[in-house]
C-alpha cells in the first residue's frame, strides 16, 4: 500500500508512529517545517528510518507551520492508495484539500482532538475545509463532536488510540513504595510523597492554578514541575504563598522523565484546554493516578472513562487541591487507580495506533 501522509512538523512522537506505519507499507510524510521554534532543541531528536519524510520550503507564519504551495507538486507527482492530511488548519492542509477535492481524489482528516469553537464566520470556513473526507480519524467522544460539528457525518467517523508511547515502555506491574522511595532519593526529594506536573510555562497550561492548589497539600509532599525555565511570574508565586516543598526541574529529554513519572504518587495536568495532551498516556503508562481538567481531552477520554484519576473543573484551584488530596491520602484508591492506569496503557500504544490505521487503510474506509 502506497500512503501520502501530510503534516506541519515531525515531532519525535510523530515520527515514531511514522517508523512503526512504514513497516507495513510504502509511506510518504510531507512536512511543513523541520521543528517548531518554540520547542527546546531536543524536538529535532528524530530520525527517518522506515518512511520517507520530505521537508518542504514554505512561508513560514507560526512557531510549528508553514505556508507550503509545495504540497501541489508532490500530490501530482504520483497516485497514493490513501491520503491522510492532518494538518487541515493550516494553509498549506487546505490547499491539499481543495486539490484533492477538485480532483475528486479521496482523503482522510486525521487530529490529535479538538473543541467546537470559534466565529460564524470561522466555523463557516472550517465547515468548507472539513466536510467532504473519506474518513475522519477520531481520539475521542469530544473529536467526534468536533467533525460533526464541521460537517463530517456519523458513519465516518474512526476511532483510534493516539499516544507517544510503544508496547515496550508500559510498566510491567506498578513500582513499590520502596522502589518509589529509592526514586526520590536519586532525584534528591527529600518528602516520602511527590505530585509531577510537566509542561510549558504559559497560561493554557494552568501550572498557576497548580501552583495555588500547592498551598493545600502537607508538608510531607513535594511539587516537581518540569518544562523550562520558570518566568518571574511564577518564582515570584512561589515566594507568595511560601511553598517550600516546590521544585522546578527544568527541561527533561524522554528518559529523564521517565526518572520523574518513577517517582511520583500522582500526575497533575491542570490545563485549561488541551484537545489530548500526550503526558496524561505517558503517566498512565508509568502507573500514575492523574488529576486533569475537563478541558483535556485524553483526561475525559482515558482518565474519567476508566477511574484512573480524577477530573476538576479547569482553573478550580480549591477542586484540584482536594482531588490532589484524595489521591495522595487514600493508598487503597491509589493502588486501584494505578492498576487501571496500566490497563489503559497497555492498549493505547504506538503498535496498537499503527495497527488501527492499516485496518482501515486496507478496508478502504471507516469500519466500526
Amino acid at each position: 500500500m502506497r500512503l501520502l501522509w501530510i503534516t506541519n512538523i515531525p515531532s519525535p512522537y510523530r515520527v515514531d508512529f511514522f517508523n512503526e506505519l512504514g513497516k507495513s507499507c510504502e509511506l510518504t510524510v510531507l512536512f511543513e517545517k523541520p521543528g517548531a521554534t518554540d520547542r527546546d532543541n531536543a524536538w529535532l531528536d528524530y530520525e527517518f528510518q522506515n518512511f520517507e519524510g520530505i521537508v518542504m520550503r514554505g512561508l513560514s507564519y507560526s512557531p510549528d507551520s508553514a505556508a507550503c504551495p509545495e504540497v501541489l507538486a508532490h500530490l501530482k507527482l504520483r497516485a497514493y492508495d490513501a491520503v491522510i492530511v492532518t494538518n487541515f488548519s493550516s494553509p498549506t492542509g487546505a490547499l491539499a484539500i481543495a486539490y484533492l477535492k477538485a480532483t475528486r481524489r479521496p482523503y482522510y482528516l486525521e487530529s490529535d482532538g479538538g473543541f467546537p469553537s470559534g466565529t460564524r464566520l470561522k466555523s463557516w470556513v472550517k465547515t468548507r475545509v472539513i466536510r467532504g473526507a473519506q474518513g475522519y480519524f477520531s481520539t475521542s467522544d469530544v473529536h467526534d463532536e468536533y467533525y460533526l460539528a464541521y460537517g463530517a457525518l456519523p458513519n465516518q467517523l474512526i476511532r483510534y488510540p493516539f499516544t507517544s508511547v510503544r508496547s515496550e515502555e508500559v510498566l510491567a506491574q506498578p513500582p513499590t513504595a520502596a522502589e518509589k522511595l529509592t526514586a526520590k532519593k536519586a532525584l534528591g526529594i527529600t518528602q516520602p510523597k511527590m505530585i509531577l506536573s510537566i509542561g510549558q510555562f504559559i497560561h493554557r497550561k494552568g501550572l498557576d492554578v497548580l501552583l495555588r492548589s500547592s498551598a493545600s497539600v502537607g508538608d510531607d509532599t513535594a511539587v516537581c514541575i518540569v518544562g523550562g525555565n520558570p518566568p518571574e511570574q511564577y518564582t515570584h508565586l512561589v515566594g507568595e504563598l511560601g511553598l517550600s516543598s516546590l521544585h522546578f526541574a527544568g527541561f527533561k529529554c524522554r528518559a529523564g522523565l521517565s526518572r520523574y513519572f518513577m517517582a511520583a504518587d500522582v500526575f497533575v495536568l491542570p490545563t485549561r484546554e488541551d484537545i489530548w495532551g500526550l503526558v496524561v498516556n505517558e503517566a498512565l503508562a508509568h502507573a500514575l493516578p492523574v488529576v486533569t481538567t475537563d478541558r483535556c481531552v485524553a483526561g475525559l477520554e482515558l482518565v474519567d472513562r476508566n477511574g484512573c484519576g480524577r477530573i476538576v473543573p479547569a482553573g478550580d484551584v480549591q477542586a484540584l487541591g482536594d482531588a490532589m488530596n484524595v489521591v495522595l491520602t487514600n493508598t487503597e484508591l491509589r493502588s486501584e487507580m494505578q492498576k487501571r492506569a496500566l490497563e489503559v496503557g497497555n492498549i493505547y500504544t504506538i503498535e496498537n495506533m499503527t495497527q488501527r490505521h492499516l485496518d482501515v487503510l486496507h478496508l478502504g474506509g471507516p469500519r466500526k
